[in-house]
């Protein structure tokens, strides 16, 4: 079965080995040359960059694959991590569940009467941003996620949100508390939770995702950063459902002395209960 899986290198380059009829030996001898070549991007890195790579190696132009599937890493913090065996829910299924559990955090020191005040408060004053911001991120209804599980790992430096620290929706929801009262609910939040990767499976493969697995591997072989590879998933407001959920992955955290700068790495324990695809 055709598969698109850029879970670890080894399963980028099987993929890839797979889907251009060409031995590991033969994909790494193109990686190497094009690593050494020049695909300029000048407006679309998929137009200028990934497609042109594609032609380079199989020689003729890649098309969308409809059979087969991608997989795709959701990163996300949860005290409950099999919860997502049931699937991923988009920005507006996460609210309530969402509100409900951040205040089982806080119980001891706030009643739910204050908190349903808070919440309104919260709400009514857009968190503390502009109405506008606030629009902009509950347009966004997700779920997401990445082609590459490793991009959720390394995100300090880059412009990708740290979903593996906090999501936005809990980052607008404890910076707001933190800033009226005493109890720190950010520090509370990351004590109960853990970092982990929900990796799911799309059906189809498209040919801008093979060309970015393919310079993934180049990037990774000629050890350039991967910040500017950020292919992604949107639900777009639908939930991805239980039986496209492949396995969940641990993630272990640290941090400095300060509890700043988090480090993640893939846990030793690195699958969790799941299925093939």
């Amino acid at each position: 079965m055709k598969i698109l899986d850029c879970e670890t290198l080894k399963s980028a380059e099987e993929s890839l080995s797979y889907l251009f009829c060409i031995s590991c030996e033969q994909l790494h001898k193109h990686i190497d040359e094009l690593a050494g070549m020049q695909f300029e991007v000048n407006a679309d890195i998929t137009e200028d960059r990934w497609l042109p790579m594609l032609r380079y190696v199989t020689g003729h132009d890649f098309k969308d694959e409809k059979e087969g599937t991608t997989c795709w890493f959701h990163a996300t913090r949860s005290h409950d991590a099999n919860s997502f065996l049931a699937g991923i829910g988009c920005l507006r299924d996460r609210l309530e569940p969402t509100w409900a559990f951040l205040h089982t955090l806080v119980a001891d020191t706030l009643s739910q009467r204050d908190w349903l005040r808070f919440r309104r408060e919260a709400e009514s004053g857009n968190f503390g941003h502009t109405s506008i911001v606030v629009e902009a991120w509950m347009s966004n209804q997700g779920p997401y996620a990445f082609l590459f599980a490793d991009t959720p790992l390394n995100t300090a430096g880059t412009c990708v949100h740290d979903y593996l620290g906090v999501s936005e929706l809990v980052e607008f929801i404890t910076t707001d508390f933190d800033r009226r009262h005493p109890v720190n609910l950010r520090d509370r939040h990351r004590a109960a939770t853990k970092p982990m990767l929900v990796k799911f499976a799309t059906p189809g493969i498209q040919a801008m995702h093979v060309g970015a697995a393919l310079d993934y591997l180049i990037h990774r072989k000629a050890r350039w950063p991967i910040d500017c590879l950020v292919p992604c998933f949107s639900g777009e407001g639908k939930a991805v459902p239980a039986e496209q959920i492949v396995k969940l992955i641990h993630i272990e955290e640290s941090r400095d002395v300060y509890r700043k700068n988090p480090k993640y790495r893939f846990s030793d324990a690195f699958m969790s209960r799941g299925k093939t695809v």
